[in-house]
């Protein structure tokens, strides 16, 4: 008998995907009826009308019970997310923010550039006292990071900003510091800015190098 044979296979199948979804256990099913109906010689493959009625009459209710758990499983699965308290909506992209990195060192004070220039600072005396407080720490292990304004290229900045932190470690080596202090020099373009106005005074406060402590 069909609901026999369907028992059996729920009874003896451990697979836990096909007793977890309706639609695989009753396309399994449906398999398994016209299986068995061809098996032995005599029975619908060799044109037995009435039993040939019969299983299709099942088939087609089991077509429709099919089509009908198709329909409600995307509903029950689209629900899951909600329920565990997933948004269902994309993010909105939220707004430029500064950068602060947390590892900055408070005691060493940016060192600015004036416009389109790498080859020195503009705040010589703010160079100078880096430099002291370096010499006055010398296991203080720092990495320099240059930046440079909103304005420009982002190829250009990045070259631009590079040549200001290896401009800041030269300096800081003939100022004596060591150079075994400074782990690397490096650029960011206009990638991290500490000022989003669009004004001459954030600018320069953008165009600079900072210190960030080198942890081993």
């Amino acid at each position: 008998m069909l609901v026999g044979t369907l028992s059996e296979v729920t009874a003896g199948n451990s697979d836990s995907r096909m007793t977890h979804n309706p639609v695989t256990f009753a396309s399994f099913a449906l398999r398994e009826a016209i299986d068995n109906a061809c098996v032995s010689p005599g029975r619908i493959c060799e044109g037995d009308g009435m039993k040939l009625t019969s299983v299709m009459s099942f088939v087609s209710f089991l077509s429709i019970v099919i089509l009908a758990l198709a329909i409600s499983l995307p509903a029950q699965l689209n629900a899951a997310p909600q329920a565990q308290g997933q948004p269902l909506t994309s993010p909105t992209p939220s707004a430029p923010q500064l950068w602060r990195d947390p590892d900055r060192i408070e005691e060493l004070k940016d060192l600015l550039f004036d416009f389109d220039t790498y080859d020195s600072t503009s705040e010589q005396a703010v160079l100078e006292a880096d430099a002291r407080w370096l010499k006055d720490h010398p296991n203080v292990r720092v990495k320099l990071a240059g930046h440079a304004d909103p304005r420009g290229d982002i190829a250009y900045n990045l070259v631009l900003s590079q040549r200001r932190a290896e401009t800041i470690k030269q300096e800081l080596i003939r100022m004596g510091v060591a150079e075994n202090q400074i782990v690397f020099a490096t650029g960011w373009g206009k990638l991290y800015p500490n000022c989003l106005e669009s004004t001459d005074e954030c600018w320069k406060q953008n165009r600079r190098v900072d210190f960030v402590r080198a942890i081993d």
